[in-house]
């Protein structure tokens, strides 16, 4: 499910390229309508912005359970245990 959701995934982004380019004795270039370059970069800005705000909220989710979340099961947090552990010594 993983390979053919990437395969797609891979598909939509870069539909658009084919849109932007065209080629011409074998270069490529950018077309010469004003506005698909402008579509362009917006396409890619709203991806590039998308992914970190994905990745954002998942680290925070990350961060939020390791440093944050108590464990009902051990009533000294990770900070506590660390602490703790240097007065023994």
């Amino acid at each position: 499910m993983i390979i053919p959701g990437s395969w797609i995934l891979a598909l939509i982004v870069h539909i658009p390229l084919f849109l932007a380019y065209k080629v011409e004795d074998n270069v490529c270039k950018l077309s010469e309508k004003e506005w698909i370059p402008k579509v362009y970069f917006s396409y890619w800005a709203a991806i590039v912005i998308s992914a970190m705000v994905l990745m954002t909220g998942l680290y925070s989710r990350i961060v939020h359970t390791l440093w944050f979340k108590r464990d009902p099961d051990n009533q000294l947090t990770f900070q506590k245990r660390v602490s703790s552990k240097g007065a023994h010594q």
